[in-house]
């Protein structure tokens, strides 16, 4: 089995994935800011799975620097089968009231890293060809882009940098797709895009849903067994069955009603 890269890993999604690609017998390196934390899931995961130790990576992937500094790492796991971008945050409240430098390293984190990550190791994963194995079982590199069914919406009103990066990430994941299907490239690429999900992510935004979240071991599940056979925008849970209706409406009607759902968050 190859090796997989989990950034944001410490917990919710990311972690969730961690479990269940270490119950497959995946080596993992593992991505977040907290060592400490991703310490103590590294050992979990050895002594509960026949697998060796996670490597812990700590990084800060909201710095450019650190990025590169990621990716230079990655170039040098001659097994590397797959690449999750899951690091992610997301801030609720008026746009005007925000804190600005947050709202900046959101993008930096959310759209930047995603970017840096796909552009440096799309081509290295290529240069390793079929050789490396694949969620499937097939031969070639993958990457899956954790996004939200919000950057499959025209906007979210009180969450609106949160909703314009995640539309960065389904739209670039989406166009690289296509490319790389048209040059037969070695590499798939998929964008994950789930509803709300009960993560610390959402704690960190200081949400409450509108909508029941679901759970990150479903969500991590569903994904995977997408990713084996190569779709491109993933959506776990019910909302998959509301959004091709809820798309249907005029851009102004779909903000009242999604602005109203973000503004309930705020309790």
């Amino acid at each position: 089995m190859a090796t997989a890269c989990i950034t944001g890993a410490s917990s919710g999604i990311g972690r969730a994935l961690a479990e269940q690609l270490a119950a497959r017998g995946w080596s993992l390196i593992l991505v977040a800011r907290n060592q400490e934390k991703l310490n103590e899931i590294a050992e979990k995961l050895s002594s509960e799975n026949s697998i060796s130790s996670p490597e812990v990576f700590p990084c800060d992937l909201s710095r450019k620097d650190e990025c590169l500094r990621l990716c230079s790492h990655l170039e040098t796991v001659d097994d590397l089968g797959l690449l999750v971008n899951n690091a992610g945050f997301g801030s609720v409240g008026s746009f005007e009231e925000l804190d600005l430098d947050r709202e900046l390293s959101m993008i930096d984190l959310n759209v930047a890293a995603v970017q840096i990550l796909c552009r440096r190791m799309i081509p290295y994963m290529e240069s390793l060809g079929e050789k490396t194995g694949r969620i499937g079982g097939v031969g070639g590199g993958q990457i899956l882009n954790v996004a939200s069914v919000a950057g499959l919406m025209y906007g979210g009103p009180y969450m609106a940098t949160y909703y314009a990066t995640k539309a960065y990430v389904a739209s670039l994941t989406s166009s690289i797709y296509r490319e790389l299907k048209e040059k037969n490239s070695t590499v798939r690429i998929s964008a994950l895009c789930p509803g709300p999900v009960d993560t610390n992510f959402n704690k960190t935004a200081g949400v409450r849903f509108a909508l029941p979240g679901i759970d990150p071991d479903y969500c991590a599940r569903y994904a995977l067994n997408k990713l084996a056979s190569g779709k491109l925008i993933i959506i776990p849970g019910a909302v998959r069955f509301g959004l091709p209706f809820y798309r249907l409406l005029p851009r102004k009607l779909q903000m009242v009603f999604t602005g109203k759902g973000q503004k309930k968050k705020l309790g």
